[in-house]
């Protein structure tokens, strides 16, 4: 709107100046000044926003290191700043702060999502040991869940079960399956069930070490070409990266554009889609 008038300033100042009435409304040389340092400053948040609203999947794990683009470079006093645009800068600041005061529960899902995401891991967390024992703790709680089934277990007892013989009369078929017995119980122990959290541990420390994505590519196709050799780790994955950033795909969904645009009017064209709104909020 702001960028807007002051394309329009000339235009404006053109319709005011012929007529004596509305000579009171031109704006001064200080509203212009004052005009031009919020434009300069608000369009770099405005373009944050409007990206962040017209993408369709944007995850929370996102939101950090956006919000942390906005405190450390956006908002960061200039030295060619202005003090006008430095106080801006500073009430925009504080009043972002307020408004990001989170609970500890709500950190920990945040830090979660953000380790979960291939393309941050723990590039952008304040303490990366407490975010490897949160998301550790949550993949063990998924994990002991009851639709939650050890592949790993499930195929060392179907292998007991095949490997099973009928037992020979003769001493030397009684004798084979001792011996064989013995043999399989100190390769067993040689070669013991890791336990859940040892797998766990271990699946961090891979995913760790592999090499992060870049910020175009997918993460929900990364983990689906790794779910095999990270399956505890892709659970936790699974529940934190389907969360929404922002609000505005659930308000699309139940505004009454969203009502109208439906799967089955999807070839209206936009003008038509403006009309039926239109109408919607005008008809009574």
């Amino acid at each position: 709107m702001i960028s807007r008038f002051l394309e329009q300033q000339q235009a404006i100042c053109g319709v005011l100046v012929g007529d004596r009435s509305t000579w009171y409304l031109m704006p001064k040389d200080t509203d212009i000044t004052v005009l031009e340092k919020l434009s300069q400053l608000l369009c770099p948040l405005h373009d944050v926003t409007d990206v962040l609203a017209s993408e369709k999947q944007v995850t929370l794990s996102c939101l950090n290191p956006v919000l942390e683009h906005i405190n450390n470079e956006i908002l960061q006093d200039q030295e060619e700043d202005c003090a006008l645009t430095k106080q801006m800068k500073a009430v925009i600041r504080e009043d972002l702060l307020m408004q990001l005061r989170y609970t500890e529960e709500m950190k920990n899902v945040l830090n979660i999502s953000r380790f979960g995401n291939p393309r941050f891991k723990g590039s952008f967390a304040e303490n990366l040991d407490d975010t490897v024992k949160a998301c550790s703790d949550e993949a063990m709680a998924l994990a002991s869940h009851p639709d939650t089934e050890d592949p790993l277990a499930s195929t060392t007892q179907s292998s007991v079960r095949t490997s099973s013989t009928t037992t020979k009369k003769r001493l030397s078929g009684l004798l084979q399956q001792i011996t064989s017995a013995k043999k399989n119980r100190s390769q067993a122990s040689a070669h013991e069930m890791p336990s859940i959290q040892e797998r766990i541990d271990s699946e961090i420390k891979l995913y760790v070490s592999l090499p992060a994505i870049s910020a175009d590519s997918d993460p929900l196709s990364w983990w689906k070409a790794h779910v095999e050799e990270i399956s505890m780790l892709s659970k936790v994955a699974r529940k934190y990266l389907c969360i929404p950033a922002t609000s505005v795909p659930s308000e699309t969904v139940f505004s009454a554009s969203g009502h109208i645009l439906s799967p089955h009017r999807s070839r209206l064209s936009t003008e038509n889609v403006n009309m039926l709104t239109f109408l919607h909020y005008n008809m009574n």
